[in-house]
């Protein structure tokens, strides 16, 4: 079997996950690297046990990045979702002070589902563990999201919709703007990608 380490083919006769886990964790040692994620037939995985059940299947990579790498890398994922994401929520505040559909409400469940992946993208960033990297001003501003949600839940149990909206429009949206701000500091978005 072959399998692609950070550009290097190795060659395993024996195809357990064992061994396989064994030649990724002596490289990422011997570069003094972290694994990025796994790549199956060209498509990227994050989670060792569900590619390796399917590496039989095709060509096995494994990406390798230096712990700055790495944490530019979720960084700038969490600025770019952000990106996307806040001419979303704005909408979605408009719908709620006018037209509200079915729709309407299972987009509340979508910036929900986000705002969750933004908290396990900064508890990801957060155990690359980078010298220098200060978490304390997106820390507060997650804890001051994470603030609004029993105000969000008990609007939504009530289908006060002039509520939701003010809540996302003035307390939810602002601190998400701030919290792209934030990472423009951390990181340069547009160069290079150093943690500054």
């Amino acid at each position: 079997m072959e399998i692609y380490i950070d550009g290097r083919v190795f060659y395993l006769e024996n195809k357990s996950l064992e061994k396989v886990g064994e030649l990724i964790e002596n490289e990422t040692q011997n570069q003094n690297k972290l694994v990025s994620h796994y790549l199956l037939n060209g498509e990227e995985y994050y989670d060792f046990e569900e590619v390796i059940n399917r590496i039989s299947l095709g060509k096995f990579e494994v990406i390798l990045k230096t712990r700055e790498e790495l944490i530019c890398e979720i960084l700038n994922s969490i600025y770019k979702y952000l990106e996307r994401a806040l001419p979303e929520v704005q909408l979605l505040a408009d719908e709620f002070y006018s037209e509200i559909s079915d729709e309407t409400w299972n987009k509340v469940t979508d910036l929900l589902e986000g705002v969750e992946w933004i908290y396990q993208a900064v508890q990801s960033a957060r155990s690359v563990n980078v010298q220098g990297v200060n978490f304390v001003t997106i820390d507060s501003l997650l804890q001051d999201l994470q603030a609004s949600f029993p105000d969000l839940e008990q609007g939504l149990v009530t289908q006060d919709s002039l509520s939701i909206a003010d809540l996302i429009q003035y307390e939810m949206k602002p601190i998400l703007e701030e919290l792209k701000e934030q990472l423009r500091s951390l990181i340069n978005i547009e160069g290079e990608g150093h943690v500054s």
